[in-house]
């Protein structure tokens, strides 16, 4: 199933349960903030069942205010990252840690302690700005009567808006991408 195919499933199975909670909806705490970590999650190849466990110390990490938990979730995250990588190391997945364990195999300089550090780099990372960015897309649809309802009545109009393009011409490892590129 590829990563497109995947992350739709996730966000099908997050609006049934905002829609099995009935109103009020709390759309942040249903979707928006649980969504950027599950797909991190689905990118590293973290299994299902230990999800809900990665999430949780994520956001234990974050929380300077209380050292203690912040101290806790971070350990557990850590341990985690540790075994979840040596549990990779034989499996052969597709996934961001599987490769780079195998990049890892002809350059010993990239260690598993580098991979943690990437992966809950990405975790930490890929938080945080993207709950913002859909928390304030459904502030903009609640607080615009009329592209909501454009929106609901063509769907495909959302198709496509989210294209990254560059605002002056760029190189990238020495290339130029074609006019028009994103």
């Amino acid at each position: 199933m590829t990563l497109r195919l995947r992350v739709e499933a996730i966000v099908e199975e997050l609006l049934d349960e905002l829609d099995r909670g009935g109103p009020p909806a709390d759309f942040h705490a249903t979707v928006a903030f649980p969504l950027p970590a599950l797909v991190v999650c689905e990118l590293l190849g973290v299994s299902a069942e230990d999800r809900a466990d990665l999430c949780r110390w994520q956001v234990e990490a974050k929380q300077v205010s209380k050292p203690a938990v912040a101290r806790g979730g971070l350990q557990s995250l850590w341990r985690y990252l540790g075994t979840l990588i040596e549990r990779k190391r034989w499996a052969g997945d597709d996934d961001i840690i599987s490769d780079l364990l195998d990049a890892a195999e002809p350059d010993p300089k990239l260690t598993d302690d580098e991979i943690a550090h990437l992966a809950a780099g990405l975790l930490f990372a890929g938080h945080a700005p993207v709950v913002a960015i859909i928390d304030r897309g459904m502030l903009l649809l609640l607080t615009h009567a009329e592209q909501r309802e454009a929106l609901r009545r063509d769907p495909a109009l959302a198709a496509g808006r989210w294209r990254r393009s560059s605002a002056s011409p760029a190189r990238s490892s020495g290339r130029e991408p074609p006019g028009g590129a994103a």
